[in-house]
């Protein structure tokens, strides 16, 4: 992540032309790693977020407005005491470190106008926001109890000392050549990695902006290392960059925003008006992966407590199958002694009778020494009856178990080939509404009602459901002369075209068919059989669970699972 000193400098740069003479009409604190200043400023209302989280610190504006907690935790009442309806009068960087200064005029409870300042420590792990007035702290959104393992004590009242510096050159140091001359002349010119000796002996410089630097020098000097050269090219680049605003993306993912144009292989570029609009889409998409990966991960969970669930019950039921394995044997037992009632003993442990089932071969039945012969005849039969109405009551429920397991790997399935937070919040809802997930009274606000993937392939409507309650859904708004698609053998999407009262064109059931490969369980294994037949086949069982459907006359085709975004219309 280039969130160095260097970006920093350029985004406090844009923050004090966007920001100078804002006041503060609204603060904000959505959970506890994340402070949102509503600001007046003169292009309008602003939110002004200052994130302190490991793996998103920055100074940004954002569009998105976050719920907040019903009771309002300590640093934004801290922030509204001494903020509210104070002036910007200054946004810069703190030296060449990782911190934005925004200092505000405000007045007290006399109304007497004070300057403070909060300082946003962009520092991964170590980030954090700390509020002043005359350089004494009034707080911090992270506090460090004062003792021995502290990193840096941040207590009211005492004066805010900048972060222990590390053991590095600043960029203008005027021992920075001899030093890297120093290194070279003990290394190979082969063996320099110019891009990692700048990472680990200058301040302020992230992995990607030592690398720009050090493609600029061998550019610039032909790969000739000397540390007066570097120094100068490290200078220039620092002090007079390029200006042009991008981010870098890869098969449609960014990977970070850049204050001028980085030279990185295979990445594309899209370019920005400003630093703050690159970061603020680059963090967009970030945090938008990050809300969805964590929404898989606890919908995963409760899926995979419900397949546990559905193991242990498995189980039980295996057993009782496996004590009732025996009961022909029982009843065959009680049957033997019954015919041999009249020639057998009572007091024995066991008896020898002619299997007459059996060839007449000789079986040996073990006996209670202390019943008669009839009663153990008896036991038998009490046993194989028993067994018998065990079996009887074990088949419905090995059926609705099969039913259940097929179920939950169709919710598995559903999950993994989920793409969007819409597409989980229509998986959650399907959860919900069959009791996996308890339904809480207050309903959770969503951005769009999430509905159907819909393409346009050569003037034909293809929709596409993302869950099984979606599937169902699907099904019931589709006419009967649609024609409607499913991946043979596997958990998939359903897929209908609509109907024009026209025959449906092949190369339009191919690209159908591809898309429904693509939404199944079976897309990363190659070829996939695809079944299609006319809606008013497809029939739904009554009370079967979501998604479930049973289908006749249909046709197959087998098709290379593809996305086909270049025919997708919405998403919802």
């Amino acid at each position: 992540m280039p969130q160095d000193a260097f970006t920093i400098k350029y985004i406090a740069t844009e923050l004090n032309t966007a920001l100078l003479g804002a006041k503060v009409n609204k603060i904000n604190q959505p959970d506890p790693e994340e402070v949102v200043l509503h600001l007046y400023t003169k292009n309008g209302v602003k939110r002004l977020l200052i994130s302190a989280n490991a793996m998103g610190a920055r100074v940004s504006f954002t569009e998105d407005e976050k719920p907040n907690p019903l009771t309002a935790y300590g640093f934004c009442m801290l922030l509204r005491k001494y903020l509210q309806s104070a002036e910007v009068t200054s946004v810069t960087q703190v030296g060449f470190e990782r911190i934005v200064k925004i200092e505000f005029s405000a007045l007290n409870d006399f109304f007497e106008s004070r300057e403070r300042a909060l300082y946003i420590e962009v520092m991964g792990k170590y980030s954090n926001v700390v509020l002043t007035e005359s350089d004494k702290i009034l707080g911090s959104l992270k506090a460090f109890n004062l003792d021995i393992n502290s990193l840096r004590p941040l207590v009211s009242g005492m004066i805010y000392a900048l972060p222990v510096k590390q053991d590095k050159f600043l960029p203008d140091d005027v021992n920075l050549s001899a030093f890297l001359d120093d290194i070279f002349s003990k290394t190979p010119i082969d063996g320099v990695n110019l891009a990692q000796i700048l990472f680990d002996n200058v301040v302020g410089l992230s992995k990607p902006t030592a690398s720009e630097i050090a493609r600029k020098y061998h550019d610039n000097f032909n790969g000739f290392l000397r540390g007066v050269d570097v120094v100068k090219t490290l200078n220039d680049f620092l002090t007079n960059p390029k200006i042009s605003p991008c981010i870098k993306v890869k098969d449609g993912v960014i990977k970070d925003f850049f204050v001028t144009d980085y030279k990185i292989d295979k990445f594309d570029t899209i370019y920005f008006d400003s630093i703050l609009e690159a970061q603020t889409a680059c963090y967009k998409q970030k945090e938008a992966i990050r809300q969805t990966g964590d929404f898989k991960r606890k919908l995963l969970s409760i899926v995979k407590k419900q397949a546990d669930k559905l193991a242990k019950r498995e189980e039980i039921i295996l057993k009782k199958q496996e004590d009732a394995k025996d009961l022909e044997d029982n009843r065959l037992k009680g049957e033997l002694l019954i015919a041999n009632l009249y020639r057998l003993k009572d007091g024995n442990s066991f008896t020898e009778v002619k299997d007459y089932y059996n060839d007449y071969k000789l079986i040996k039945i073990p006996l209670d020494k202390d019943k008669s012969i009839k009663q153990n005849a008896e036991n038998y039969f009490k046993r194989y009856n028993k067994q018998k109405r065990t079996l009887s009551a074990v088949l419905p429920q090995i059926e609705e178990l099969e039913r259940e397991k097929a179920y939950v790997k169709s919710l598995f399935a559903e999950l993994e080939i989920a793409e969007t937070l819409s597409d989980f919040i229509e998986i959650e809802n399907e959860l919900k509404s069959i009791g996996f997930i308890r339904a809480t009274k207050a309903k959770k606000k969503v951005n769009a009602k999430p509905k159907f993937l819909t393409y346009n392939i050569d003037g034909y409507t293809v929709r596409v459901g993302r869950s099984n309650i979606n599937n169902d859904e699907l099904l019931s708004v589709s006419n009967g002369g649609a024609l409607w698609l499913h991946a043979k053998s596997y958990h998939s999407s359903h897929v209908v075209i609509e109907y024009k009262g026209e025959e449906f064109p092949e190369s339009v059931i191919k690209a159908s068919a591809e898309i429904c490969a693509f939404y199944s369980e079976a897309r990363d294994g190659g070829k996939v059989e695809v079944d299609y037949t006319k809606r008013k086949f497809v029939k739904k069982p009554p009370k079967s669970n979501p998604g479930f459907v049973i289908y006749t006359n249909q046709l197959s085709i087998v098709v290379n699972p593809l996305k086909h975004e270049e025919y997708l219309l919405k998403r919802g």
